[in-house]
């Protein structure tokens, strides 16, 4: 059964749902930004990716041929996840399960799929394109995100980890690769 319906088996729930949906509408906060480890329905059976896959299934609406079928299999409910964070201002949402480092904006939301600071993968990205992550800024881990917030913007800077052993004069441990801003909405 669940082949016949793709990924459309993966949810919040109806009631993460309206949770999400309330508390998105009532927020007066300058800088929304969401945490989530999947987007809900992915990529692939095992729920991968990131932007790319965020115009599929309970997230974006479409089934995996392109066709809008929110409503036929969440019946009832407004519409989709990622519309929802553009209607109400989301600036950017963290997420996983790929733990590389893939920064995408997508309809004016960043897609920041978060590195992982524990697992040695200097320079290897191949990944990336495996679990569907085609564009963007794509860096491999290991490294952390240190995001700093002040009233007129709010900065992600990718901060890089690295074993003494694998220091070198291209390679030091907490610089930082990687760096943008995002600004209230």
């Amino acid at each position: 059964e669940n082949n016949e319906k793709g990924n459309w088996f993966w949810t919040l729930g109806e009631k993460q749902y309206r949770w999400l949906q309330k508390t998105l509408k009532e927020s007066k906060a300058k800088y929304k930004f969401v945490f989530i480890h999947h987007l809900v329905g992915g990529a692939d059976q095992n729920n991968r990716g990131g932007a790319e896959a965020a115009p599929f299934w309970e997230w974006g609406g479409k089934s995996a041929d392109g066709k809008l079928e929110f409503g036929k299999y969440r019946p009832g409910w407004e519409k989709p996840i990622h519309q929802l964070l553009i209607d109400h201002g989301v600036q950017i949402v963290f997420h996983g399960p790929d733990h590389i480092f893939d920064k995408l904006d997508l309809a004016g939301i960043v897609y920041q799929e978060v590195p992982q600071p524990s697992h040695s993968r200097i320079g290897n990205t191949r990944t990336a394109a495996e679990y569907g992550y085609l564009s963007g800024e794509i860096q491999p881990s290991s490294g952390h995100l240190r995001i700093r917030v002040a009233p007129d913007q709010s900065r992600v800077d990718y901060v890089r980890s690295y074993l003494p052993k694998d220091e070198d004069a291209r390679r030091r441990n907490g610089e930082v690769s990687y760096t943008y801003e995002v600004h209230p909405k």
